[in-house]
């Protein structure tokens, strides 16, 4: 049987045992100590070597062979940390005499074919060491390869420590990780023991803090790989990290540190440095461009806004993957060429202050192929004609990759955008925004049939938009365009959009789909362009198997109407879920209830006399109604029969002064009502005599100035289901009702209310009594969670008529 160790490591030994030979016998200005370590690792590499030869002979037992893997691991170890010293001291050599070698490396491929050589149909052994990768496809393939020979297994010197507690530990210990909080005495116990460490983590998301431990970790590890300091109290690194020359992981994450030294930047093997949860972190250090191995620079997005600046050179790390911000300057080192060779970067970047930018085709966006989200910006300014062609020509220049999928303009001076928007280039594009490009006329964007999300906002000058097709688009908002005429007449998948101050805009398109529609401050749209549609259903060849004719709104369940002073009628044909609709005179009726049977809320708002509010159809699905601001009221209409009601809201109702209207509670028809709110009605004197809905559980009334009564003498004490009652700032209420309160009562909360606070009030479980409060009811807190409930109704309401 042949050694499984010769089969593989043989090989490798003689390739490193005559790359090292190689080296050494070159004069190269090693650093005091590495020339010695390399010729002792000749000379172990050549006893291996013997022994490997002799294994392939004598065929040694497994004892035999566990011993000697042990020896031979150590070699493998002190190989690689001296030739990656060496290669490091090397680079900063060539830095300092700004060298320009080029340094050879093996090829990937050539390296498999030679592995598949040596383990083609072959029992192996295999020692993983230093692989930490982000991305587990690369071990997949790894382990696809390795399948072509036969078994194998791996030897780590690993480490755990918990509980504080570190029993007898090797010095080959390279990975070890703190499950603890107290990490600086079992850390310092490590450190003294094991001065080949690779691997140092603290995984723990408690706050722990190192203590002296730090700086000697950064004196003593001088191969230490990875190290994770996170979730500590750490608020600077010591000087001595500068030590960590061979540092390829650094993670910082949830600390305190306000401030990276610059020495961190002498790390030339660092490839990921996590920074985020760094509260306090305002800035990089000045040299980051030195670390030319950086692939991960991780830091949370709020950073990239408030720093207000990059170190300078920044283009020097071609290996970075994520820059979400580049500001654009025209000083050295921070103009728009620095991004040129940053092919690497994927995800997202935001390029602001454009109008810094000189010949920007230098930045080469069309080579970043990784690149998906992409964000232009230019500083506010109002801009004259040169301004306006040196947009248009900066952002020609800026064409991005074709795989870009969003994109997004922001303050763009310029009258027209450039040809590959109007032309459609970018193809594979889901997302697009237009953000305050306050000049272009005419909006161009060519056929874009991937297109799902669209955003315009705030394009003072648009006046057109040309038919196109956007089979994809489900999402649009147009808002504040005051010139915008008319959009592309039909949008087939769209499911939700909303225009707002789109003050010239008098058609809507056909969307056939639509769920949700907004509509704010459009001041002439009188047509809804409501159309009866024959949607076509297609089998797997193409052929029609039936036809089915159906309304453009149809579909829509939900809808809000604000402003929007010509419309004359809602569409004809739609059943929805939920209706708003404030100041909008000319609208007198109400879907039929025909089409109001799966309507849930209903919001009245600014409305002129009771015509609307006379129009609610009568259902049994609704849930909520709010009816605010209606003026010139003085009785509440009847409303209709609303068996499933359980809340109502009346506000601002100026002019209202009862609840009846002939000698009928108005409230009679809401069997199921559980929660009433009454706010904001200066004029209104008393509740209903008639009595409220039995069931109900809530009551809130507020800033009532003219309520004289809660009703009828036994009223109150009819409501057996009653558990909360709020009054607030009603100064002529000047009493309860003689019968009392009912039973089932257990909040009780009195503001404002002078002349019911000195009354006696006893059997409450939980009562308030405040003469006066300073405060609005909305923003005051109290520890009972009936309280808490009771203001978040409130605050529905609130929003429900402000949005």
């Amino acid at each position: 049987m042949v050694d499984p160790i010769a089969l593989v490591v043989g090989p490798l030994v003689n390739t490193v045992l005559g790359k090292v030979t190689s080296l050494a016998t070159q004069k190269y200005q090693l650093l005091q100590g590495v020339q010695e370590d390399v010729k002792k690792l000749i000379s172990h590499l050549t006893a291996i070597q013997s022994v490997i030869e002799d294994a392939e002979k004598k065929q040694l037992d497994d004892t035999q062979t566990r011993y000697w893997l042990g020896k031979l691991q150590e070699v493998v170890y002190d190989a690689e940390d001296v030739l990656e010293t060496f290669a490091t001291e090397e680079l900063v050599r060539q830095k300092k005499q700004q060298m320009d070698n080029d340094i050879n490396s093996l090829s990937i491929d050539l390296l498999q074919s030679r592995l598949l050589e040596f383990l083609a149909g072959k029992p192996f052994l295999l020692v993983l060491d230093d692989v930490w990768v982000s991305d587990y496809n690369e071990i997949e393939q790894l382990l696809k390869l390795l399948k072509k020979g036969g078994r194998g297994f791996s030897i780590h010197h690993c480490y755990q420590v918990r509980d504080n507690e570190v029993r007898e530990i090797s010095d080959r210990l390279r990975h070890v990780s703190f499950l603890c909080n107290d990490v600086e005495t079992p850390a310092l116990k490590v450190i003294d023991k094991c001065k080949r460490l690779r691997t140092f983590l603290s995984p723990s998301v408690h706050r722990k803090s190192f203590g002296k431990a730090l700086d000697e970790l950064f004196r003593s590890l001088k191969y230490i790989r990875m190290l994770d300091l996170s979730s500590s109290t750490l608020m600077e690194l010591p000087p001595s990290v500068q030590k960590l020359k061979l540092l390829h992981y650094l993670d910082l994450s949830n600390t305190e540190i306000r401030e990276l030294p610059n020495s961190i930047c002498s790390l030339y093997n660092l490839q990921t440095l996590k920074l985020l949860g760094c509260l306090w972190l305002f800035q990089l250090p000045q040299d980051l461009s030195e670390l030319v191995n950086l692939q991960h620079l991780e830091l949370d997005d709020i950073f990239w806004f408030k720093a207000s600046t990059l170190p300078p050179r920044m283009g020097s790390l071609t290996s970075l993957q994520n820059l979400h911000a580049f500001h654009v300057s025209q000083t050295s080192g921070y103009k728009i060429d620095e991004l040129k060779n940053m092919n690497c970067i994927n995800g997202k970047l935001l390029i602001s202050k454009l109008e810094n930018a000189v010949n920007a085709a230098d930045a080469q966006l069309k080579d970043k192929e990784k690149l998906r989200n992409l964000v232009f910006e230019w500083s506010s300014s109002n801009g004259g004609q040169q301004d306006e062609a040196a947009d248009e020509t900066v952002l020609e220049e800026l064409q991005p990759h074709l795989d870009v999928k969003e994109l997004q303009l922001i303050r763009y001076k310029g009258t027209r955008f450039p040809s590959w928007i109007r032309d459609g280039l970018l193809q594979n594009l889901v997302s697009l925004s237009f953000n305050h490009c306050s000049k272009c006329k005419v909006l161009s964007l060519g056929q874009l049939g991937h297109l799902v999300k669209l955003d315009i906002k705030g394009m003072l000058e648009l006046e057109e938009w040309p038919e196109a097709r956007y089979p994809s688009l489900h999402r649009m908002k147009i808002s504040n365009c005051p010139k915008l005429r008319n959009v592309p007449r039909i949008f087939p998948a769209m499911t939700v959009l909303k225009i707002k101050k789109c003050e010239s805009l008098q058609i809507l398109p056909v969307t056939p789909f639509l769920n949700f529609l907004i509509l704010v401050d459009n001041l002439v749209l009188e047509d809804w362009k409501e159309t009866i549609l024959a949607i076509a259903s297609v089998n797997d060849q193409g052929q029609t198997v039936s036809e089915q004719l159906m309304s453009s709104f149809l579909h829509l369940i939900e809808l809000k109407l604000i402003n929007c002073p010509r419309l004359r009628a809602l569409p004809e044909h739609f059943a929805p879920q939920k209706l708003e609709i404030s100041g909008c005179p000319m609208l007198s009726t109400l879907p039929i209830p025909q089409f109001s049977r799966r309507l849930q809320h209903l919001s009245l708002d600014a409305c002129q006399g009771g015509t609307l509010v006379r129009a609610i159809p009568e259902t049994d699905t609704a849930y909520s109604l709010v009816i605010s601001n209606i003026s010139g009221v003085t009785h509440l209409p009847k409303l209709p029969h609303l068996t499933g009601l359980k809340a109502l809201y009346i506000r601002s109702c100026c002019d209202l002064v009862s609840l009846s209207e002939e000698e009928e509670s108005s409230l009679h028809g809401l069997p199921s009502l559980k929660f009433l709110s009454i706010q904001d009605c200066p004029q209104l004197e008393t509740l209903p005599e008639q009595g409220l809905p039995a069931n109900i559980e809530c009551l809130s009334i507020g800033s009532c100035q003219s309520l004289k009564s809660l009703g009828s003498n036994n009223m109150m004490k009819n409501l057996t289901s009653l558990t909360d009652l709020y009054l607030h700032d009603c100064p002529a209420l000047q009493s309860l009702p003689e019968e009392g309160l009912p039973s089932s009562l257990q909040h009780l909360r009195i503001e404002s209310c002078p002349l019911l606070t000195k009354l006696k009030i006893m059997n409450i479980p939980d009562l308030v009594l405040e003469e006066h409060i300073e405060n609005s009811p909305k923003t005051q807190l109290s520890s009972s969670p009936w309280y808490r409930r009771l203001i978040c109704l409130q605050n529905v309401n609130n929003n429900i008529v402000e949005a």
